[in-house]
């Protein structure tokens, strides 16, 4: 017996299952352990720290609706169009180095895995010409994120285990204090060690984990070359932490495996267990 009228995909992701379990544990870890005298205080941290989860779960909430319910990745191109023209134009955002180079990293490494040649001189000479055009600020762009990034590896190694949690202050996660060189107070640019940050190093494994498992799945697909894009721009600006890129980055990534041919669906056999069943779509 059909369970479902059309065929559809069957989407899960152990690490990022695991990365939403570690997300909650950590909630009640720490907010218990940063008031450990006073209950009003457990609740409100707790509160706080919650925001963060709720963030995560959207997300993967979101993602799987898409890939599992979504017959095509052709209809989300407007969509994915309107999103890029606001985070382009409406935000303000001004097209930096970092995504671009990304971009071009990512066509690259596509290219090569799957030894499509001809592609890479789409890639090199624009590659080049941005970084000649930044060259003059990528010195102080790479002194700055060195600074940054030790800081945070000095906070994730004062709580390594669960970390300093989501928004335990009023200070946004995405931001660390910086006192060398006089900086104060900048954004991590880094997504990972931020994410160690807040929920420890488990965390930050799980969300490495579960990039190189999307990786891997879509490395054949064409489509793979937008959410590998975002994937490497986390290393070194702050991206997943801004809900409008992070919103571009879920549709990229669910357009990628909508463009996989595979359908899962679930029968029932004359015991009345369920069993999986999968195939190829068609061309």
């Amino acid at each position: 017996m059909c369970l479902g009228r059309h065929p559809r995909r069957l989407w899960n992701s152990l690490p990022l299952g695991l990365l939403l379990v570690w997300s909650l544990l950590v909630i009640f870890l720490r907010g218990w352990q940063v008031a450990p005298h006073s209950i009003i205080m457990r609740y409100l941290n707790v509160y706080l720290l919650t925001e963060g989860f709720i963030y995560l779960l959207c997300g993967a909430m979101l993602l799987k609706i898409i890939v599992e319910h979504s017959r095509t990745y052709v209809l989300y191109i407007p969509i994915l169009l309107i999103s890029l023209w606001q985070l382009f134009t409406v935000d303000n955002f001004y097209l930096r180095m970092t995504m671009p180079m990304a971009f071009m990293l990512s066509l690259g490494c596509f290219a090569a895995v799957n030894k499509r040649w001809r592609w890479l001189p789409y890639a090199a000479p624009p590659a080049l010409l941005l970084l000649l055009k930044y060259l003059p600020n990528l010195r102080y762009g790479l002194v700055a994120r060195r600074l940054i990034w030790l800081d945070m590896l000095g906070d994730i190694g004062l709580k390594p285990v669960i970390g300093r949690g989501f928004n335990d202050t009023l200070l946004p996660s995405t931001m660390t204090w910086v006192e060398a060189g006089n900086y104060g107070y900048l954004f991590a640019h880094n997504d990972y060690l931020c994410l160690g940050k807040c929920v420890g190093i488990l965390g930050m494994v799980f969300a490495l984990w579960f990039a190189c498992e999307c990786l891997w799945k879509l490395r054949n697909k064409p489509l793979v070359i937008l959410p590998m894009t975002f994937i490497i721009t986390s290393f070194f600006q702050s991206t997943m932490f801004d809900v409008h890129k992070a919103s571009i980055f879920i549709l990229v990534l669910a357009m990628a495996f909508l463009s996989e041919r595979t359908y899962s669906i679930s029968v029932s056999n004359q015991k009345g267990r369920l069993k999986e069943i999968r195939w190829q779509r068609e061309s």
